[in-house]
């Protein structure tokens, strides 16, 4: 990873309160919740659910349960929120590099709704799924995702957007 790149790079553990946390958890979870089948990157990545929260400039019925996301990353330029469901497999499969978007003056924040071995690799750094954390960095970074072994789930949110 480059100097520049890690200067650009975070993590924060415990983002919401707990409280908060286990609400929008539990909407999320909640059987009434959408998801829609979608590829992580490609038609050789694997198969996951997704939720566009905002994509665009449409707007979900359901965004209001990421308010206190949105309030916390502190902006009001959102590109793009997506929600992302990999089902657990037998080991771990990376869903493919990617970027988030080209433009360099945009951030991508992952928020971990759950614990579990599945991870965001940036470089060669991994960043595992751990409930309640998020990480950020340039929306330009190539990195990849990953499913899950030990967890019935890898449960995230992505948002993309202007840091004002």
């Amino acid at each position: 990873m480059d100097q520049n790149q890690s200067k650009e790079l975070s993590q924060k553990n415990n983002f919401l309160l707990t409280e908060t946390y286990q609400n929008i958890r539990k909407e999320i979870e909640s059987n009434s919740f959408p998801w829609y089948l979608d590829r992580a990157t490609d038609e050789t990545s694997p198969l996951q659910f997704c939720h566009s929260f905002l994509y665009n400039n449409e707007m979900s019925n359901f965004i209001s349960i990421i308010y206190p996301i949105m309030d916390k990353l502190k902006t009001n330029n959102f590109f793009r929120i997506k929600a992302n469901l990999n089902w657990k497999t037998n080991k771990i499969i990376e869903t493919g590099e990617h970027v988030d978007a080209d433009n360099p003056k945009l951030k991508s924040s992952i928020y971990f709704l759950n614990t579990c071995d599945g991870y965001c690799r940036i470089e060669d750094k991994l960043f595992y799924s751990k409930e309640n954390s998020l990480i950020t960095f340039n929306a330009n970074t190539i990195h990849s995702g990953s499913t899950t072994t030990n967890s019935e789930k890898r449960l995230l949110i992505n948002f993309v957007y202007f840091d004002d």
